[in-house]
């Protein structure tokens, strides 16, 4: 079975959006829908990174080792690249909120990291 559809299968099974299946993932919604279409916000082949499976696979309630057991012949990217690129073009307010950071110093940018933590909980 490929990945894209073990997420669908396991979603319509329990009756959840791709939005409520992400947040049980901690992944955008985004990240969830090219997981599915298996092509990612510019029409490329998606791969998806091994922090990305780890979500998948803690989101479905298994192990890592059983999604790669069960996904067939998948490909993974060792870089979150194509990840945070759909991310920034899906998120335009991600985009400010990076461009406004570029010029804070390290120790301000831990204070913000600190503040984005509690504003999640």
């Amino acid at each position: 079975m490929r990945l894209s559809e073990i997420v669908k299968q396991y979603r319509q099974e329990h009756g959840l959006s791709i939005r409520q299946f992400a947040k049980m993932c901690d992944l955008s919604h985004a990240a969830v829908a090219n997981i599915e279409s298996e092509k990612n916000s510019y029409g490329n082949p998606y791969v998806p990174s091994m922090e990305t499976l780890q979500k998948v696979a803690t989101g479905l309630g298994i192990s890592m080792m059983d999604l790669l057991s069960a996904a067939d012949d998948m490909e993974i990217s060792a870089s979150p690249t194509d990840e945070i690129r759909d991310e920034l073009k899906d998120n335009p307010e991600l985009r400010v909120l990076l461009s406004a950071a570029a010029d804070l110093t390290k120790e301000d940018l831990i204070a913000l990291a600190e503040i984005a933590k509690r504003f999640r909980r």
